[in-house]
């Protein structure tokens, strides 16, 4: 149980230290249900929290691709200077 509330009271709670973004209905069904804790009760945290993970990584990806266009046209660029 001490573990449960450490995690709500660090990631869930609304004035967490590290708080996660989750709906308040879902903070506030997390409370309802966090004594006595049971192996499920985080669920609909981490799938928010991991889906928030996945967007941001996409972005980054895609921005990394994007850069490595242009790296790739700048190259070829050069390329075709140094044996013209």
């Amino acid at each position: 149980m001490k573990k449960a509330r450490e995690i709500f009271s660090l990631y869930i709670a609304r004035t967490a230290k590290r708080y996660i973004g989750l709906k308040i209905t879902i903070v506030q069904q997390i409370q309802l249900e966090l004594s006595p804790p049971y192996e499920e009760l985080f669920d609909e945290a981490e799938v928010y929290a991991l889906e928030h993970l996945l967007q941001a990584w996409q972005g980054m990806n895609m921005k990394d691709m994007q850069l490595l266009k242009e790296v790739d046209v700048l190259c070829d660029h050069t390329y075709m200077y140094m044996y013209m």
